[in-house]
């Protein structure tokens, strides 16, 4: 049985395996094109979100990547909130968010990398943030109403690992490269 999640995302539900209350979603992101696997108990549980979410959230993407800040505002709500719980920091209201995005020092490219619907209505996503010599990783939950209501992001630099966790030390260890495109 196939159930269409939103314009983007085509899920294959399969039946449980050994939890008659669980079963398997394979979600299908126009994004990376790679199947990313999800429980959910319940059907009844599952939010289907609405084909708009998906349009908001690359639209606000891509204003972010082509430094269209009025395109990136018009996806907010003028109280939307966005939280950095990372450096404690939180913005109130969309031209809030806008400013601290747009002051932010040139030089930087970005780029979707995943983009989820969550089981709860939120939207995750994935985002790799290149700044020379620095680069990033950012996860976003996103809640929206029509708009962008509330953003939560959880930045990461992307970094060596500490001496202890290296190959000579730790069983079944590898490196991995997030260099390429």
């Amino acid at each position: 049985m196939r159930i269409r999640i939103s314009k983007h995302c085509v899920a294959d539900k399969r039946p449980p395996q050994r939890n008659s209350l669980c079963a398997m979603l394979m979600v299908t992101s126009h994004w990376n094109y790679e199947d990313i696997p999800l429980r959910f108990f319940p059907e009844k549980d599952m939010k289907e979100p609405p084909h708009e979410t998906d349009e908001l959230i690359e639209a606000f993407w891509k204003a972010f990547r082509e430094r269209n800040w009025k395109g990136a505002r018009s996806c907010l709500s003028d109280d939307a909130i966005m939280s950095w719980p990372c450096t404690g920091e939180r913005f109130l209201g969309a031209d809030s968010i806008i400013h601290v995005n747009s002051i932010y020092p040139e030089g930087w490219s970005i780029r979707l990398i995943e983009c989820n619907h969550l089981l709860d209505g939120r939207v995750h996503t994935v985002i790799r943030v290149d700044h020379p010599p620095h680069n990033f990783f950012a996860t976003s939950l996103f809640s929206t109403s029509g708009l962008i209501q509330q953003i939560t992001e959880y930045w990461s630099t992307i970094e060596a690992p500490p001496h202890w966790r290296s190959s000579g030390n730790l069983p079944g260890y590898e490196r991995i490269s997030f260099t390429s495109p």
